[in-house]
């Protein structure tokens, strides 16, 4: 039996109607290994940029890819950044892809503000682990589902720093993470540099988020937030690895499906 597990469940949505059955999937898991409360994050607070703050935005995204494909072993590829320059250059001829472009970023900030609530509530509790679902997170197996946790929970007790991924998005090579080397323990694939492919499901202990948290605090509020997976690989390419531990870890077995990138829910893009 797992010991100490309790557990904070944050869900992440806009009041859509299928959040009512993933709560019921999530009541059916209860069981008699960890205890876990759920917490609804749903206010939506959109907030539109002018057009210095949607180029900071790709401005920034430049930067990142950058820093990303060094996390990555990789050489920086021209296209990537031409893309971006296409973008800013799109933002100022066209009114219409500017309007676009800003109600598309209005959501991914306020989405990305909702996580970031999530962790400030969880630092805020006594719980030692959290996990996030967002809207269009579908578990089809309780019992993979349980199984992910407890062996997440048992790998903790040696090991602090703990940021794992459940839920299923884009493969290694998509990410560009197929040059970071990993090992298999217990059914878990332990990454030699944390990362992140999707912010549909995901665990953390106190350690992992508090780090997290730390560096995002550094984050200019003015400017709008990265999509919030795409945050947390911000700050995966920053950490001081003599004083900031993460461990990365994904399930072998996804036990959370992707909605909206397998096509069984409406993506709100």
């Amino acid at each position: 039996m797992v010991s100490n597990n309790d557990l904070k469940i944050f869900i992440i949505h806009n009041k859509e109607a299928r959040v009512n059955a993933l709560i019921q999937t999530l009541l059916r898991c209860k069981n008699k290994y960890y205890s876990f409360e759920i917490i609804e994050i749903y206010k939506q607070k959109l907030r539109f940029f002018k057009f210095y703050h949607l180029v900071y935005f790709n401005m920034s995204q430049i930067k990142i890819t950058i820093n990303w494909n060094k996390y990555l072993y990789k050489k920086i590829k021209p296209k990537q950044i031409f893309e971006i320059l296409i973008q800013i250059f799109k933002l100022l001829v066209s009114r219409e892809f500017f309007n676009s472009f800003n109600t598309k970023l209005s959501i991914i900030d306020s989405i990305s503000k909702k996580h970031f609530e999530a962790l400030s509530n969880f630092l805020n509790s006594k719980s030692k682990f959290m996990l996030v679902l967002e809207s269009d997170a579908i578990i089809p197996d309780k019992k993979n589902f349980n199984s992910a946790l407890i062996k997440i929970m048992n790998f903790s007790k040696g090991h602090e720093g703990i940021f794992a991924v459940l839920g299923n998005s884009y493969t290694l090579d998509k990410l560009g993470a197929e040059n970071i080397s990993y090992r298999i323990v217990d059914g878990l694939r332990i990454y030699e540099k944390p990362l992140t492919n999707t912010g549909v499901a995901y665990v953390l202990d106190r350690q992992a988020a508090s780090i997290i948290k730390n560096r995002i605090d550094n984050y200019s509020d003015r400017f709008p937030f990265l999509p919030f997976d795409w945050l947390i690989n911000w700050v995966f390419c920053q950490l001081d690895v003599s004083v900031e531990t993460i461990i990365g870890i994904e399930i072998l077995d996804t036990c959370v499906i992707h909605g909206s990138v397998s096509g069984i829910t409406k993506s709100w893009q």
